[in-house]
């Protein structure tokens, strides 16, 4: 019997575990950041004329962007 492969599946599990717990640990901060952000293009969406014309779509593009990626 080769304990290597045990040894290997063992130290695999360990790992997974680790990083799952370093995600859910992570997780709030990440989330916080990233509301923040969105929340701070919320005012771009009250522009009107000539600066909703601007920057709305950097505005709409960044926070779809950001959304998806949490």
């Amino acid at each position: 019997m080769d304990d290597g492969a045990a040894d290997d599946s063992d130290a695999s599990n360990r790992q997974i575990q680790q990083i799952e717990q370093a995600s859910i640990e992570v997780a709030p901060a990440v989330v916080t950041a990233v509301m923040t952000t969105i929340v701070s293009f919320l005012q771009v969406f009250f522009l009107t004329g000539r600066d909703h014309r601007l920057f709305s779509p950097l505005a709409f593009t960044k926070t779809f962007a950001i959304a998806a990626a949490l």
